[in-house]
Protein backbone atom coordinates (compact mmCIF):
# COMPACT_ATOMS: atom_id res chain seq x y z
CA UNK A 1 0.00 0.00 0.00
CA UNK A 2 1.03 3.61 -0.47
CA UNK A 3 2.61 5.64 2.29
CA UNK A 4 0.23 7.55 4.52
CA UNK A 5 -0.07 11.32 4.37
CA UNK A 6 -0.15 13.77 7.20
CA UNK A 7 -3.53 15.50 7.03
CA UNK A 8 -4.11 19.12 7.84
CA UNK A 9 -7.29 20.89 8.84
CA UNK A 10 -7.41 22.48 5.40
CA UNK A 11 -7.27 19.24 3.41
CA UNK A 12 -9.56 16.41 4.41
CA UNK A 13 -8.99 12.95 2.95
CA UNK A 14 -11.05 12.21 -0.14
CA UNK A 15 -12.70 8.82 -0.60
CA UNK A 16 -13.93 7.36 -3.88
CA UNK A 17 -16.82 4.91 -3.54
CA UNK A 18 -17.18 2.17 -6.17
CA UNK A 19 -20.54 0.48 -5.56
CA UNK A 20 -23.15 -0.69 -8.05
CA UNK A 21 -26.16 -0.68 -5.70
CA UNK A 22 -27.47 2.90 -5.55
CA UNK A 23 -28.97 2.76 -2.05
CA UNK A 24 -25.88 1.09 -0.61
CA UNK A 25 -23.65 3.67 -2.32
CA UNK A 26 -25.71 6.50 -0.82
CA UNK A 27 -25.58 4.93 2.65
CA UNK A 28 -21.79 4.55 2.40
CA UNK A 29 -21.53 8.15 1.16
CA UNK A 30 -23.47 9.39 4.19
CA UNK A 31 -21.39 7.29 6.60
CA UNK A 32 -18.11 8.51 5.09
CA UNK A 33 -19.21 12.14 5.41
CA UNK A 34 -20.48 11.69 8.97
CA UNK A 35 -17.17 10.13 9.98
CA UNK A 36 -15.44 13.25 8.70
CA UNK A 37 -14.06 12.47 5.26
CA UNK A 38 -14.86 13.98 1.87
CA UNK A 39 -16.46 11.84 -0.83
CA UNK A 40 -14.78 12.62 -4.14
CA UNK A 41 -17.26 10.61 -6.20
CA UNK A 42 -19.33 7.48 -6.61
CA UNK A 43 -18.85 5.05 -9.48
CA UNK A 44 -21.55 2.46 -10.20
CA UNK A 45 -19.88 0.53 -13.04
CA UNK A 46 -16.39 -0.64 -13.98
CA UNK A 47 -16.27 1.96 -16.75
CA UNK A 48 -17.21 4.76 -14.34
CA UNK A 49 -14.62 3.49 -11.88
CA UNK A 50 -11.88 3.63 -14.51
CA UNK A 51 -12.90 7.21 -15.39
CA UNK A 52 -12.73 8.19 -11.72
CA UNK A 53 -9.34 6.46 -11.36
CA UNK A 54 -8.04 8.60 -14.25
CA UNK A 55 -9.09 11.81 -12.44
CA UNK A 56 -6.89 10.94 -9.44
CA UNK A 57 -8.99 13.21 -7.18
CA UNK A 58 -9.12 10.80 -4.24
CA UNK A 59 -6.86 9.52 -1.50
CA UNK A 60 -8.45 6.10 -0.94
CA UNK A 61 -11.03 3.87 -2.59
CA UNK A 62 -13.84 1.75 -1.18
CA UNK A 63 -14.27 -0.90 -3.87
CA UNK A 64 -17.21 -3.27 -4.20
CA UNK A 65 -15.51 -6.43 -5.42
CA UNK A 66 -18.47 -7.55 -7.53
CA UNK A 67 -20.11 -4.91 -9.68
CA UNK A 68 -23.34 -6.24 -11.19
CA UNK A 69 -22.54 -9.61 -9.59
CA UNK A 70 -19.35 -9.93 -11.65
CA UNK A 71 -15.95 -9.94 -9.91
CA UNK A 72 -13.71 -7.11 -11.13
CA UNK A 73 -10.17 -7.99 -10.06
CA UNK A 74 -8.73 -5.69 -12.74
CA UNK A 75 -9.98 -2.65 -10.83
CA UNK A 76 -8.10 -3.80 -7.74
CA UNK A 77 -5.03 -4.51 -9.87
CA UNK A 78 -5.11 -0.96 -11.27
CA UNK A 79 -5.21 0.49 -7.74
CA UNK A 80 -2.40 -1.79 -6.56
CA UNK A 81 -0.26 -0.81 -9.55
CA UNK A 82 -0.70 2.90 -8.70
CA UNK A 83 -0.10 2.36 -4.98
CA UNK A 84 -3.51 3.76 -4.04
CA UNK A 85 -4.88 2.64 -0.66
CA UNK A 86 -8.15 0.78 -1.02
CA UNK A 87 -10.34 -1.83 0.59
CA UNK A 88 -12.89 -4.27 -0.69
CA UNK A 89 -16.51 -3.90 0.35
CA UNK A 90 -18.38 -7.12 -0.27
CA UNK A 91 -21.24 -9.28 0.80
CA UNK A 92 -18.93 -12.29 0.51
CA UNK A 93 -16.45 -13.37 3.16
CA UNK A 94 -13.67 -14.21 0.73
CA UNK A 95 -11.85 -12.82 -2.28
CA UNK A 96 -11.38 -15.06 -5.30
CA UNK A 97 -7.95 -13.83 -6.38
CA UNK A 98 -5.06 -14.95 -4.12
CA UNK A 99 -3.04 -11.84 -5.09
CA UNK A 100 -5.65 -9.72 -3.28
CA UNK A 101 -5.66 -11.62 0.00
CA UNK A 102 -3.77 -8.87 1.87
CA UNK A 103 -6.19 -6.13 0.80
CA UNK A 104 -8.44 -5.01 3.69
CA UNK A 105 -11.97 -6.35 3.39
CA UNK A 106 -15.09 -4.96 4.99
CA UNK A 107 -18.01 -7.32 4.83
CA UNK A 108 -21.46 -5.85 4.19
CA UNK A 109 -23.43 -4.93 6.17
CA UNK A 110 -21.03 -2.92 8.34
CA UNK A 111 -21.31 -0.26 11.02
CA UNK A 112 -19.97 3.30 10.96
CA UNK A 113 -17.43 2.26 13.61
CA UNK A 114 -16.13 -0.52 11.36
CA UNK A 115 -15.91 1.88 8.42
CA UNK A 116 -14.11 4.48 10.57
CA UNK A 117 -11.54 1.84 11.62
CA UNK A 118 -11.06 0.76 8.00
CA UNK A 119 -10.51 4.31 6.76
CA UNK A 120 -8.08 4.97 9.60
CA UNK A 121 -6.19 1.82 8.51
CA UNK A 122 -6.09 3.05 4.90
CA UNK A 123 -5.33 6.72 5.51
CA UNK A 124 -3.81 6.82 8.97
CA UNK A 125 -5.48 7.59 12.29
CA UNK A 126 -4.79 11.32 12.03
CA UNK A 127 -6.95 11.52 8.89
CA UNK A 128 -10.24 11.09 10.73
CA UNK A 129 -9.02 13.44 13.44
CA UNK A 130 -8.53 16.29 10.97
CA UNK A 131 -12.28 16.81 10.48
CA UNK A 132 -13.02 16.38 14.17
CA UNK A 133 -10.38 18.98 15.03
CA UNK A 134 -11.90 21.37 12.48
CA UNK A 135 -15.42 20.87 13.85
CA UNK A 136 -14.29 21.39 17.42
CA UNK A 137 -12.46 24.59 16.45
CA UNK A 138 -15.60 25.87 14.70
CA UNK A 139 -17.60 25.21 17.87
CA UNK A 140 -14.98 27.04 19.93
CA UNK A 141 -15.06 29.98 17.50
CA UNK A 142 -18.85 30.28 17.52
CA UNK A 143 -19.49 29.13 21.09
CA UNK A 144 -19.42 32.63 22.65
CA UNK A 145 -21.86 33.92 20.01
CA UNK A 146 -24.25 31.04 20.54
CA UNK A 147 -24.18 31.56 24.30
CA UNK A 148 -24.69 35.32 23.96
CA UNK A 149 -27.57 34.81 21.52
CA UNK A 150 -29.28 32.34 23.86
CA UNK A 151 -29.08 34.87 26.72
CA UNK A 152 -30.67 37.55 24.53
CA UNK A 153 -33.77 35.48 23.73
CA UNK A 154 -36.86 36.30 25.77
CA UNK A 155 -37.83 33.47 28.01
CA UNK A 156 -40.78 31.46 26.82
CA UNK A 157 -43.29 30.34 29.40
Amino acid sequence: MASRRVWSRKKLPRVLIVEDELLIALMIDEMVRQIGYTVSGIAHTSAEARLEFAKRNFDAVLLDYSLDRVPNPELADALLKRGIPFAFLTGYDYIIEPRHEKIPLLQKPFTPAQLRALLAELLGPQAAGAELTERLQALRDFGPYLTATDKMRPSQH
